[in-house]
This record gives structure tokens, C-alpha cells and sequence, in this order.
């Protein structure tokens, strides 16, 4: 064991200065940035015969905007992914319920920060669907 901490011990002290000095570089408040992206709104599990009425677009995708801070390199590969925030719709059917969005839903790497998510909320509300069969009569 002794050996293991006193042989190349030159090279060890070296490569641990090195790591040091990467670990200030990378998470200094110099080397961070900001930048805003954008994520989608996932709603899981609602109801058969239920949609989405408020807000609009409803089922075609909500959006919401959020600000991230962190290292340059890690922040530029945030950024040339896509962001996607799931929620589950709660059990019971409901007319309407609010979903609250939450930095963990959205999985970054170690570093980054999520500084603001707007908006960070939305009341859903949800209606039956109703399907009815017409008659189209086209004029010559």
C-alpha cells in the first residue's frame, strides 16, 4: 500500500494541480454563461374522450421558455439538445387541475442551473369529446 502512494508521486501531484485547476476553469463565474431555451409540455395519461381546451394550443404542444446558467461547454450542449417537461394528468378524470413545472423535470447535466422557467404553471382544463356524423351536400 505504501508503494502505491509514494511511487510516481511527481506525476500524481501534477495530475491532481491539473485537475484542480480544470475544476476552477470550468465552474467559475467567469466562464458561465446564460441562455434561454425552450421546452415543450408533455400531458401523460388524460382521460379517453378527453382534450384539452384552455390554454391553447392544448394537445398540439404547449410551450414554456427557461433560463439556464453553467460552463460554456455544458450550457452549448443543453442548448443543441431538446427540452421536454412530462407531467401526468392526475387520477379521478378532472375538469381541470394545474400543472407546476419543476427544474428536475427536465434532466441537465450537473453544473447547469435553471435560473427561471416561464411560466413555470398552467391550469389545465379538459372537456368530453364529441364526435357527430353530418351530412355534406356539395352544390354543382
Amino acid at each position: 500500500m505504501r508503494g502505491f502512494l509514494t511511487d510516481r508521486i511527481g506525476l500524481k501531484i501534477i495530475s491532481l494541480v491539473v485537475a484542480v485547476l480544470l475544476e476552477f476553469y470550468f465552474y467559475s463565474p467567469g466562464s458561465s454563461i446564460q441562455a434561454v431555451l425552450t421546452a415543450s409540455v408533455e400531458i401523460k395519461d388524460l382521460p379517453a374522450g378527453m382534450m384539452i381546451v384552455s390554454p391553447l394550443p392544448g394537445e398540439q404542444g404547449l410551450l414554456t421558455r427557461f433560463t439556464v446558467r453553467g460552463p460554456r461547454p455544458l450550457v452549448e450542449a443543453v442548448r443543441a439538445s431538446s427540452h421536454r417537461f412530462s407531467v401526468e394528468t392526475p387520477p379521478g378524470s378532472p375538469s381541470s387541475f394545474r400543472v407546476n413545472l419543476l427544474p428536475t423535470q427536465l434532466r441537465l447535466p450537473g453544473g447547469v442551473e435553471v435560473l427561471d422557467i416561464e411560466p413555470n404553471s398552467f391550469l389545465l382544463q379538459l372537456d368530453k369529446v364529441i364526435r357527430k356524423k353530418l351530412l355534406v351536400l356539395v352544390q354543382k
